[in-house]
């Protein structure tokens, strides 16, 4: 899509921007920025029948940041589609978000969206004051740099987007689009564009040190020219994982010119060579006409349709549509606006209709609390779920019909004009309801004024730092019975505030929650979190915490606590990584980790910090503790543990061999135990085993291991198929693709006569579990499945109209039902 955008934003949900219950360091989701449009489960969005899909091609997390291949897929783009976009038409890259610029119906507010996918837009307009602020409730800031010719995107957690503006200076290549992105404490990701075309991004720490890149390429042809070829990631100069596309092209006959019709995701196995990992297709319409608009897509095949497919001998791209559809997760058909009418999942087998009525009147966007848009989605069981939305997109009112009996029940938000829910109320609370008949009608909902529960929220209406109030923000949460209760405040929030070059970040500083209802805050339970700040690289202030002290509620010693205050305290290096905690005894842990992926190397717990680098200041190990207990962790290119390994201890183990895998005696050894993993991705393999190492990092560093190993086959989603303990050729050396000596060439898999336990979990092409084999017997000959009552025990798992599972048939016949009612209960 092209940097024009037009003014239609997402659904929005406004949430605090850190959940107190977790600890206010630890990144949120960020996957729709915490802005989820609210969808039904398959997943079509309530607000305007957008597909809320997306696929994580590639992902790497190292230097303070997350950083992801993600693309999601829009049957709606307000101004239209044509054939822009890298991947094609009407997909997005969700990690190369860029600035649209435009003006808000109604009011001719400036606004600027960072555009980030179909289902992730953060929205901004004039504030009156000279600057920008969110439009729906965010705590995100855009502030604009004159002087650079760029906007700069501060998210609540302080990491920071830089965009090009729209100046000459700048060059219309440019405008909008992505020029680099600032982790919290100082590192970079710097974004390299060739003629419009992004060609690669590097990331350096906040040492100026660069380990990892994502490259781009493009096709040249004059057919699919500009469109994304592959993208690949490579951490210290090794390619380590990527993705390739294929588009349709020169009149294609499963799609229109210039959209996307194959992903193929692929890793670097052991040998250095490129297996597959996973591979989606799509289809579209070519026309519009009759459930369908061109460039919609008409059938989507997951991973597993597609290796499916091709074992049933289908060329996917010469077969009939009809032919692939019991392959395809998702068949879609719309009406004239792009909006999503019916949904096949599960090759077909199960059907939802949507029907969309818009509010005539056009409400604006101010008119928070007056429906814009109705859902009626129709579900495979027969009842419906209507669904009231505002201009922005939040959902107002949800009713969920049981037909038969004509049953309700209800779910109702009430917002203030920042689009924060400030009050939540249950069904039990509604009186009645009145619809709209027509599309100009209106929606009014009673509620009772004594009975029911009500969630209440209230925001500061003005910032006070010192109070710890920001605007905005939510101050307190509650509940009352009824719309005439008195609110009970359950939970108060408070504020810190960290300055960075003129721009607020506010994390959380205190928490009250109250055990009684109209309690003091003397009486409340009082968290309090205090932080100290790095520098970055040029002594400046940073967005990134040195440490964060957490105060906990006092806890009575007749309530079997101490009666003393008690802290815990977390030291994190200018990445992001925590280095250094201790506990409320005092008991103190170190963490030393690869900045390129993220992964944890090395950890002592019960540390004495005289024996490790740089220790706090005062910080010494308590007088009962200090054992300083050494965990050392070995990972692959990914960052994932393939060799955990423990504190030394000794222990009895079988002495020098006299010949291979044959012990020679019994001594006593300083060992350390081992947890081996091996991941073969492109087998959908996962090897796990135990063992010990001798003499660790020295030239007679011995590896071995102990028991059987366990290997877990699973699906291209991931879920486990087969679970199966091997016993090795030789108990000598780490594990490894020997370690359970030659592999049959048919299923991948050891040779039966190693095999001591298995059981099988019976999949169908969307990993519903169907069934589950616990193997009594297993069979001599490799591949052969056994039979039933000789080899294996059997459980088979039916399932209902709504994918709920409601019926299990046990090995001896028994069955057990269940029966849910509208709600899922």
């Amino acid at each position: 899509p092209s940097s024009s955008y037009s003014y239609s934003p997402p659904s929005t949900t406004s949430e605090s921007p850190y959940d107190p219950e977790s600890p206010p360091e630890e990144p949120e989701c960020d996957e729709c920025d915490k802005q989820c449009p609210a969808s039904n489960g398959y997943p079509i969005a309530y607000s305007n029948g957008q597909i809320v899909l997306a696929e994580v091609d590639i992902q790497w997390s190292g230097f303070g940041f997350n950083w992801s291949h993600r693309r999601s897929y829009a049957n709606i783009i307000e101004g239209g589609g044509g054939t822009s976009g890298v991947l094609g038409s009407h997909w997005f890259l969700n990690d190369q978000p860029y600035l649209a610029f435009g003006t808000e119906p109604g009011t001719g507010l400036v606004t600027i969206a960072v555009v980030y996918g179909p289902h992730r837009t953060k929205w901004f307009i004039e504030d009156g004051l000279g600057g920008l602020k969110p439009r729906f409730g965010g705590y995100d800031s855009l502030v604009y740099d004159e002087v650079e010719h760029e906007f700069i995107l501060t998210t609540s957690q302080g990491v920071q987007s830089i965009f090009y503006d729209t100046s000459t200076e700048v060059g219309e290549a440019y405008w909008g689009k992505l020029k680099a992105q600032f982790s919290k404490g100082g590192g970079w990701a710097t974004l390299d564009w060739d003629n419009g075309l992004l060609a690669l991004v590097s990331f350096s720490g906040s040492d100026g040190i660069g380990i990892a890149e994502f490259v781009y390429t493009y096709f040249t042809d004059p057919a699919r020219e500009g469109l994304l070829a592959s993208v690949t990631l490579s951490i210290e100069g090794a390619e380590i994982r990527r993705a390739q596309y294929e588009y349709y092209y020169a009149n294609g006959t499963h799609g229109p010119d210039r959209t996307l019709k194959q992903a193929l995701v692929e890793e670097v196995d052991a040998f250095g060579a490129w297996q597959t990992v996973r591979e989606n297709w799509y289809r579209y319409y070519k026309t519009t006409g009759s459930g369908a608009f061109e460039y919609g897509i008409k059938l989507m095949l997951a991973p597993e349709g597609v290796a499916a497919a091709r074992l049933g001998g289908f060329d996917l791209d010469t077969a009939s549509d009809a032919s692939l559809v019991p392959y395809a997760s998702h068949q879609f058909t719309f009406d004239g606006g792009g909006a999503v009418t019916s949904e096949k999942v599960f090759g077909g087998e199960m059907e939802i209709q949507f029907a969309w009525m818009t509010n005539g009147n056009n409400p604006a966007f101010g008119d928070v609390n007056t429906w814009y848009r109705r859902c009626i989605e129709t579900k495979p069981n027969g009842s419906t779920k209507t669904v009231y939305t505002n201009r922005g997109g939040s959902v107002i009112l949800s009713i969920v019909t049981e037909t038969a009996t004509g049953d309700k029940w209800y779910e109702y938000n009430v917002y203030d004009a920042d689009y924060h829910v400030t009050q939540k109320v249950s069904s039990e609370a509604i009186q009645s309801v009145s619809e709209p008949a027509t599309s100009t009608g209106s929606l009014t909902v009673t509620l009772k004024s004594a009975e029911g529960l009500i969630e209440v929220n209230t925001y500061y209406s003005a910032t006070s730092t010192p109070s710890g109030e920001i605007k905005g923000y939510l101050a307190t949460t509650g509940v009352k019975e009824g719309s005439g209760g008195t609110v009970a405040v359950t939970r108060k929030v408070k504020y810190d505030t960290r300055t960075v070059n003129g721009i607020s970040i506010h994390p959380i500083k205190e928490v009250y929650d109250y055990p009684v209802a109209g309690a003091a805050d003397v009486d409340a339970a009082k968290t309090t979190y205090a932080r100290t700040w790095h520098t970055d690289s040029e002594s400046g202030p940073s967005y990134q915490v040195y440490q964060l002290t957490t105060t906990f509620p006092i806890v009575s010693t007749a309530d079997h606590g101490t009666g003393e205050e008690e802290k815990t305290y977390r030291i994190y290096s200018n990445e992001g990584f925590l280095i250094w905690e201790k506990d409320a005894r005092g008991v103190i842990t170190w963490h030393l980790y690869d900045p390129a992926t993220g992964a944890e190397i090395q950890r002592v717990e019960d540390a004495d910090p005289s024996l490790l680098p740089d220790p706090p200041s005062g910080w010494v190990a308590p007088s009962f503790g200090g054992s300083h207990l050494i965990y050392d962790f070995e990972t692959d290119s990914q960052g994932r543990t393939v060799r955990a390994i423990e504190p030394e201890h000794t222990a009895l183990i079988d002495g020098e061999a006299l010949e291979a895998c044959k012990p020679a005696d019994v001594r006593a050894a300083t060992v350390r135990r081992v947890r081996y993993t091996g991941y073969f991705d492109s087998r959908h393999q996962v090897w796990s085993a135990q063992g010990y190492v001798t003499g660790f990092d020295t030239a007679e560093e011995s590896w071995h291991l102990l028991g059987p190993v366990s290997l877990d086959r699973r699906d291209s989603v991931g879920r486990s198929v087969d679970q199966i303990q091997v016993r090795p050729v030789c108990a000598c050396g780490a594990l490894s693709l020997s370690s359970l000596g030659t592999l049959d060439p048919a299923t991948q898999l050891p040779d039966r006569g190693l095999w001591t336990r298995w059981s099988h979990t019976i999949r169908d092409l969307w990993s519903r579990e169907i069934g589950q084999r616990a193997y009594t017997e297993i069979p001599v000959q490799n591949g052969s499945d056994g039979f039933e009552g000789a080899n294996y025990r059997l459980t088979q798992f039916g399932y209902d109209a709504m994918n709920r599972r409601n019926r299990e048939v046990g090995p001896d016949g028994t069955i057990t039902r269940t029966v849910y009612d509208v709600r899922d209960l």
